[in-house]
């Protein structure tokens, strides 16, 4: 057990994707779907604030729901 819990801390500081437990993968889906409601909803300032521009929110936001950078797939320490 200690060597699949140090090979996963490996992999999450070299940013490598690691396997999720599916409940993980389940919440991790949702946090997105949020994520990206919300940046739905900013309006051009709240954009600007962030550097974003109406075209790359679009894109974001019409992304899948699956589709997320490989560095989001690692999960936080301590999990």
């Amino acid at each position: 057990m200690f060597s699949r819990i140090h090979s996963e801390l490996e992999a999450i500081e070299q940013h490598q994707p690691v396997r999720l437990h599916p409940i993980k993968r389940l919440f991790l889906m949702l946090a997105v779907r949020r994520s990206r409601r919300a940046l739905a909803e900013l309006n051009e300032d709240q954009l600007q604030d962030i550097g974003l521009t109406e075209e790359q929110r679009r894109a974001e936001v019409a992304r899948r729901l699956w589709d997320v950078p490989p560095h989001w797939r690692v999960p936080p320490r301590g999990l």
